[in-house]
């Protein structure tokens, strides 16, 4: 215009302010503001507003305000929609209490709020999850007697919704009147949601129900999907899905997406997969191949995945990465997969980011995929991809479970030296105790220690993890200095602190420990309780075990099978197998599922005792319950070598391999010694069955056979090769071998044999 020698107005600024505005370009709309102040041009109610509605596109509510009181200042006169105008930019940004301000200075400057100021303010209320601001502001409102209608219902509503207060807005759409609430849907969609987030999925269906027709459009359906979805109610969200093309409503990608969240939530994925082929965008792609990998239907994430490039759609990062994800949650055995779907999205020329990494390192699991982890670490890296905490303990993971602490700590000193010189790559204490956790697994102690000790180097605060991490593998001692450490820097002690303190010390020290930990007031749980009864294994101090159990239910400590277990364990140890027994009993009579760990402590203590009636009454009862195993087996064949019973022991050895329970060398060493002088062939026979069943037979197996013919005065023949027989095994004869055969050459007077197979053997 100044070209054309007219120069411009305020109706042209006006005009240039409103199409900066639609076009979003605030600072533009600022700039003609600020034009029209250096030529000396009246800036108005409009120009202002126009600035004031740009902010609200913006976001900008610090720049609206500035601008209300810049009229001010410029004694530019704010009416009631210059206020409303600012409290909805407030709105937007959640800023409730300007908006509330902003009203209490309209009353100062005699303007009267009208409904729509009070409905911004109610939004802004409602954006911050300020219910009960909303709801004093729409008293405020009939007090003032500014009467409320649909806009002002739905502002209030909403902010009942984003609090979930389903209740009250069910009160408060009760009490508004039908022109009120009925003319718009948006009051009934608030109160969906408002049951929707307070999983009253079924209150929220009923208020849809109530809704009139001519609101029930796509959006109210959607929202009534939406209540479905905090309880996976599938069935009802397909219903009311499959009901929307009957009134002549076409789904849009907005109602696919609503849906298959809902099957997502309720991991109903078969239906997730059906609406997939539906979905017109790569979000619903994306929930469908979530949902499958949430119920852990890792083959039907990548079949999505694989689907949508035989439908000529290009799948995006995101949907690779949610296939990824399944192979995480499939317990990380699918390492192979996850480098496949890397090489796909490389073919794809798709760069791989941090998520596609951690996923990928994460499924590696937890057996020798560690130097897979090392390596995605470094492509990484070459990729200009900067390992972020999530990544780089994905990897320490992984070497923590393979117990690789040397490598680990490499990780960690690279991690640390790049962080001095460039103040990047920070850690956290995660890592580091991951790191020593990995040194503690692998038995190095003081590298787990002197780690420890670095930590406040590193800027790092060690944390009762960190001292959990050290704990591990500690002996006595330094579980008294790691305590110590701990009280020094206030920590917290933990279950697992006392736990692994008391397994550590073990025996009286463990209990004396525990005992310690009671008088501090520390948190004795079921885990620290079933520790100290584990503790008394050492001297076999049953009563005490005892005594600690009794002392749970004291103490509200509800003990489960392991306290049982360890205290049969201690009975075993102690030779008390009624005691043993008994505490069976007890365990079954307190509804606790009785396993193979304890009944085996129990049989073994029956055994040592020679109590083998009782052995095979707790057999049977075992093998009723599935529970019995080649160590059952064993201890019962055990008991029948205490008695002597050479029958039993074979028959219980023969029932044995009838179940496909393999029998050890023990079992058959057994069977060999429970055998009489007469049955010395069988004796021998043994040895044959236990190499048939590659259960190779070891000095004292021998032995037991080189006993058993002498009591059955065997010729020397038979002594002699059954010395040979050890020597082509690489068994070498020991003491009790030699005079097992020297009775039986003595019995037979054949002293010149006897020292010429010695000599042979020697």
């Amino acid at each position: 215009m100044p070209d054309l020698d007219v120069p411009p107005n305020e109706f042209s600024y006006s005009i240039a302010s409103s199409a900066c505005r639609k076009a979003q370009r605030l600072h533009e709309v600022l700039l003609l503001l600020a034009e029209m102040k250096r030529r000396s041009l009246q800036r108005n109610e409009i120009s202002y507003g126009s600035a004031i509605a740009a902010c609200r596109v913006a976001g900008e509510w610090v720049q609206a305000v500035a601008l209300l009181r810049s009229m001010k200042e410029e004694e530019v006169a704010p009416n009631q929609i210059s206020y409303s105008s600012v409290m909805a930019v407030c709105e937007g940004s959640a800023e409730w209490e300007m908006a509330i301000g902003l009203l209490g200075q309209m009353a100062a400057e005699d303007l009267d709020p009208d409904v729509i100021s009070f409905s911004a303010a109610m939004g802004a209320c409602g954006t911050a999850s300020e219910w009960g601001a909303a709801l004093a502001l729409f008293a405020d409102m009939g007090a003032a007697s500014v009467r409320a209608d649909s806009a002002a219902a739905a502002a209030v509503l909403s902010a009942m919704s984003k609090a979930a207060k389903w209740q009250l807005a069910l009160r408060l759409m009760a009490s508004f009147g039908e022109s009120m609430l009925r003319s718009t849907a948006a009051g009934y969609s608030a109160v969906m949601n408002a049951c929707g987030r307070a999983s009253e999925w079924a209150t929220g269906l009923a208020v849809f129900g109530e809704m009139p027709a001519r609101f029930k459009d796509v959006l109210a359906y959607n929202s009534a999907i939406d209540c479905c979805r905090s309880q996976g109610r599938w069935q009802e969200a397909l219903a009311l899905f499959a009901a929307m093309p009957a009134h002549g409503l076409q789904p849009t990608s907005g109602s696919v997406a609503s849906i298959l969240a809902v099957c997502r939530s309720g991991r109903a994925w078969e239906q997730a997969i059906i609406l997939a082929l539906q979905s017109a965008d790569d979000f619903g792609h994306n929930s469908a191949i979530s949902a499958c990998a949430e119920a852990g239907r890792w083959r039907h994430s990548l079949s999505i995945l694989h689907g949508l490039a035989q439908r000529s759609w290009a799948p995006g990062a995101v949907s690779f990465n949610a296939a990824l994800n399944s192979l995480v949650r499939d317990g990380g055995q699918r390492w192979e997969l996850s480098i496949s779907s890397l090489s796909q999205m490389a073919q794809s020329r798709l760069q791989p980011d941090e998520f596609s990494m951690t996923a990928s390192i994460s499924a590696l699991g937890d057996g020798g995929g560690w130097p897979l982890a090392l390596s995605m670490l470094d492509c990484m890296t070459a990729w200009g991809l900067e390992a972020s905490a999530f990544s780089r303990n994905a990897a320490l993971g992984r070497l923590e479970d393979s117990r690789q602490w040397q490598a680990a700590t490499g990780v960690l000193e690279a991690v640390w030296r790049r962080r001095r010189l460039r103040n990047r790559h920070p850690l956290d204490a995660q890592a580091c105790n991951s790191v020593i956790s990995s040194c503690s697994r692998a038995g190095q102690g003081m590298q787990a220690r002197r780690l420890l000790d670095r930590m406040p180097e590193m800027r790092l605060a060690p944390d009762t993890v960190s001292v959990n991490a050290a704990l591990a593998s500690a002996d006595w001692a330094e579980v008294l200095e790691l305590l110590s450490f701990m009280a020094r820097r206030l920590l917290q002690v933990d279950a697992f602190t006392i736990s692994t303190s008391i397994r550590a010390s073990a025996g009286e020290r463990g209990l004396r420990l525990f005992r310690d930990f009671a008088r501090l007031r520390a948190d004795l749980n079921q885990v620290a309780y079933n520790a100290a009864i584990a503790a008394c294994a050492s001297g076999g101090r049953w009563q005490e075990a005892g005594a600690l159990l009794q002392e749970m239910d004291e103490a509200a400590v509800v003990p489960d099978m392991i306290s049982f277990n360890s205290a049969v364990d201690v009975c075993e140890k102690g030779g008390q197998w009624q005691v043993a027994l008994t505490l069976l009993d007890a365990a079954q009579q307190r509804a606790l599922r009785l396993d193979a760990v304890g009944s085996n402590s129990a049989l073994s203590a029956c055994e040592k005792c020679g109590q083998l009636g009782a052995a095979l009454r707790l057999l049977r009862r075992m093998s009723r319950r599935s529970l019995s195993n080649e160590i059952s087996y064993t201890c019962a064949i055990g008991s029948c070598e205490k008695s002597e019973d050479w029958e039993l022991a074979l028959r219980l050895l023969e029932e044995m391999q009838e179940l496909s329970l393999p029998p050890g060398e023990i079992a058959f060493r057994a069977v060999i010694s429970a055998c009489p002088g007469f049955k010395w062939p069988l004796a021998v026979d043994m040895l044959d069955r236990m190499e048939l069943a590659s259960a190779s037979p070891r000095e004292i197996s021998f032995n037991a056979a080189l006993t058993a013919a002498a009591r059955g005065g065997v010729p020397a023949s038979v002594a002699a090769a059954l010395l040979r027989r050890m020597c082509a095994r690489e068994v070498l004869p020991n003491a009790g071998s030699y005079k097992a055969a020297a009775t039986i050459f003595e019995m037979r007077s054949e002293a010149q044999p006897a020292l010429r197979i010695y000599q042979e053997l020697s």
